[in-house]
């Protein structure tokens, strides 16, 4: 749910929904237990508001958006190919 920095579907739920920043810190502490291989990340278009012509992220909210941020909290080259490129052409 990248990109999805707050929610109108939690009003009067339990729901936690945390920003990108959050999810960071989380993936963060998996490669740091040794889940490398084990990670993908993903955002969702699914609603014309969430286009960028419509003001929301867009498409390339994770190349133009999450990717810097990486970088910026020290994820190296490998972690970012691993999330971003190998661990999902396994599948």
């Amino acid at each position: 749910m990248f990109g999805w920095e707050s929610s109108y579907f939690a009003q009067g739920r339990d729901v936690d929904l945390c920003g990108d920043g959050a999810r960071l810190t989380w993936i963060r502490g998996l490669l740091d237990a040794g889940h490398k291989d084990q990670i993908v990340i993903s955002h969702d278009v699914c609603q014309r508001t969430r286009q960028r012509s419509f003001g929301g992220h867009g498409y390339g909210h994770i190349f133009r958006n999450v990717v810097p941020m990486m970088q910026r909290r020290d994820f190296d080259e490998s972690e970012i190919r691993a999330i971003l490129v190998d661990n999902p052409s396994v599948f």
